[in-house]
């Protein structure tokens, strides 16, 4: 063609397209229409310079179909990846709600915990009031009972020593002053002797000792005046160093007469020939106060073991001074002990004012 051999160019440009090789179909198509009219036949070279048009428009929906196909398929990825990333908003927004009843279940649940261990805490509490005022009632009612028991110690005991010992002191004075006979001496020596026993009931009842001295003093003389008037050994082993006087009165008191009712029980229930009494200090304000007897072992059929009037008196002093009691009993042997805590204000009373 660049020679303007146009026939040949022809020839060669219809074998190619008849092979459907070589180049592009528009490019190929434009060239024989370009021959076509170099060698005069404009029809033909109108009809492929058409032919080439076609193709150019075929060609190019072709490509816009393809794009189009590609648009189709990039928007339908693209449709999808929103349905999906709906979805996963959605599921997003269900954990989330699921959450939040989670969170407020656990919110609910823990405010009920704390309502119900508040409830639980006051219940406790209202309890440990109730038991309180409780043990405050039996106490009350344990001190009036032994107030009760002991202004009649004291009116007994005014009354013995004032009334019938100086009556009986009257009564041996006349006798003596008058007696001629052996058996008005007699008469006397016997009164005298009713007087002296009205006499030690009534110190037995109301000691005058505990203002002068300890317990350990006092416990002393009573083993001692039970032994004598018993025909028992009773043997009491005293504090080291009498710390029995930082003992207050009150608890001293309390502390006597459960050794005297204890001491009478062995004495009259257990046929007990030995009682050793003792009394340590295991501090400044805890002690020890353990009676033994070597008489019957006590049994659900032994007389002591009942409620009388004095086991009961005995429960209401052990409470009164707070302390804490055991038993045992074995072959040829008891043993009851008491644990004593003193309480600090009253051991500061004892040593600013002594006793």
């Amino acid at each position: 063609m660049n020679r303007k051999n146009y026939s040949k160019a022809l020839n060669d440009l219809l074998w190619l397209r008849n092979r459907n090789i070589g180049s592009e179909p528009k490019t190929l198509l434009t060239q024989i229409a370009q021959c076509y009219d170099a060698t005069g036949n404009h029809q033909l070279a109108y009809a492929y310079m058409d032919s080439a048009r076609m193709w150019t428009d075929t060609l190019a929906q072709h490509n816009l179909t393809q794009q189009m196909a590609e648009f189709n398929v990039k928007y339908q990825t693209q449709e999808k990846e929103l349905q999906i990333a709906h979805l996963q908003q959605e599921k997003l927004e269900h954990e989330t709600f699921l959450l939040k009843i989670t969170v407020a279940a656990g919110c609910l649940l823990t405010l009920a915990f704390i309502v119900l261990l508040i409830l639980y805490y006051k219940k406790r509490i209202a309890d440990k009031k109730i038991e309180l005022l409780k043990q405050e009632n039996e106490l009350n009612s344990a001190k009036r009972y032994i107030e009760g028991l002991e202004a009649e110690c004291k009116y007994f005991a005014k009354e013995l020593h004032d009334g019938i010992a100086n009556d009986l002191l009257g009564l041996q004075m006349k006798i003596e002053s008058s007696a001629t006979a052996d058996n008005l001496q007699k008469l006397g020596s016997f009164v005298s002797q009713l007087r002296n026993n009205v006499r030690n009931i009534s110190h037995e009842l109301m000691p005058p000792e505990f203002d002068q001295l300890s317990l350990d003093e006092i416990l002393g003389h009573y083993a001692a005046s039970l032994t004598e008037n018993t025909g028992r050994h009773i043997a009491y082993t005293p504090t080291a160093g009498n710390a029995s006087r930082l003992i207050p009165n009150r608890t001293a008191y309390e502390l006597y007469r459960i050794v005297q009712e204890l001491t009478m029980n062995a004495v009259k229930h257990t046929d007990a020939s030995r009682i050793d009494i003792n009394l340590q200090a295991e501090s400044r304000t805890r002690y020890t106060l353990r009676i033994t007897d070597n008489g019957t072992p006590y049994t659900s059929q032994s007389p002591h073991n009942g409620r009388g009037i004095g086991l009961r008196t005995v429960d209401d002093r052990i409470k009164a001074i707070h302390a804490q009691v055991s038993q045992q009993a074995s072959d040829g042997n008891n043993c009851f002990t008491l644990q004593l805590e003193i309480p600090q204000n009253e051991q500061e009373e004892i040593q600013t004012t002594g006793r």
